[in-house]
């Protein structure tokens, strides 16, 4: 098993990390949880990212290498 948490994820790299991970089938192997989901301590909404895969870990990887360039 591979754990691994990400926090602060942006919406938009949730939502492109959820497409990747379908695209390659690895439904059930991360979670995704929306970090203030009354939306009363910030203005953007972020998630946190649980990992529990290697290729999960691997996709992770590659939206936030993405994000960041």
């Amino acid at each position: 098993m591979y754990d691994r948490t990400y926090r602060g994820v942006s919406l938009i790299a949730t939502n492109y990390f959820k497409l990747l991970c379908g695209l390659e089938n690895l439904h059930g192997t991360y979670d995704a949880i929306q970090d203030d989901p009354e939306g009363l301590k910030q203005s953007r909404i972020t998630y946190t990212i649980s990992l529990s895969s290697r290729q999960t870990y691997d996709l992770m990887q590659k939206v936030l290498r993405e994000a960041n360039s």
